[in-house]
């Protein structure tokens, strides 16, 4: 419509062109198969305002996760909010305006991200729809914005942030953060007995070979090589649609649930079937 009014119309072709991988993506994702519709529409009928409350998928639960907690989370909430209101061109505000709009409105209504999760697994990653906002920007825009009768008031407003950022936030480096730590020399990220098992595993097997595990020796695998290969780096991934009947995802879950418990929870000639 800003295009339109200012008689522009190539920005609206150029804006066109720019989406449409995105538009025929989506169109991808929701004509391929295999589909999960009927497992979402069995879901929806069957939920209850408790389990959109307390699912594990709540938009609170994300917000803390990315944005802290407390004050800091006020202060980012705010400028997100209120960002588009510190410009004048139009085409800005409405770029500031669509990504709250999209966020807020569309995946944190209560129960999306439910349902995105029962189409497609989507609780591993439904935090990362924050990112769809320009948040540095945001938060930039409304603390140099000019206030009336004050001067200096970026700088002011600045200071006071900056310093209730350091008092009541969590560093990215403090144990805090999902119990984050500075180790030297740098060293993987993952529990030193996962990582030794699957360092014990990667050199008996040797290049090229396929080990099966519990599933977070599986994962270690996973990270320490490319050149070995585990069974089951993630449950998450057993399932989508990239999984098909050669892809041996119940067998793969055997494996690894066998592995980790010590026991055949699906009966032994099962945990002997996947072996094959």
């Amino acid at each position: 419509v800003t295009s339109i009014e200012q008689q522009k119309p190539q920005r609206l072709i150029q804006s066109l062109i720019a989406i449409t991988p995105a538009i025929i993506a989506g169109f991808y994702t929701i004509l391929s198969e295999p589909q999960k519709l009927q497992t979402a529409e069995g879901f929806i009928a069957s939920i209850s305002p408790k389990e959109l409350l307390d699912s594990g998928n709540e938009p609170i639960e994300v917000l803390r996760m990315v944005f802290d907690k407390g004050a800091t989370t006020f202060i980012i909430m705010i400028c997100i909010l209120t960002s588009w209101i510190t410009i004048k061109n139009r085409s800005s505000r409405l770029v500031l305006l669509a990504g709250p709009i999209v966020v807020f409105l569309g995946f944190f209504t209560p129960g999306i991200l439910d349902v995105m999760n029962e189409i497609g697994d989507a609780d591993a990653v439904a935090w990362r729809t924050l990112w769809v906002l320009p948040l540095p920007a945001m938060v930039g825009l409304v603390l140099i914005a000019p206030r009336a009768g004050i001067r200096g008031a970026p700088v002011i407003t600045s200071t006071i942030v900056v310093a209730t950022f350091l008092l009541l936030g969590t560093p990215i480096t403090s144990s805090d953060n999902r119990e984050a730590e500075i180790v030297w020399p740098p060293t993987y990220d993952l529990p030193q007995p996962e990582q030794q098992s699957a360092s014990s595993l990667i050199e008996i097997v040797g290049p090229g070979g396929i080990v099966a595990g519990p599933e977070n020796v599986d994962f270690s695998v996973s990270v320490l090589t490319t050149k070995v290969r585990s069974v089951n780096p993630r449950s998450a991934y057993l399932t989508g649609r990239h999984v098909g009947e050669e892809f041996l995802s119940d067998e793969r879950l055997i494996l690894s649930r066998g592995l980790e418990t010590g026991r055949s929870e699906y009966g032994t000639e099962s945990f002997e079937n996947a072996l094959r």
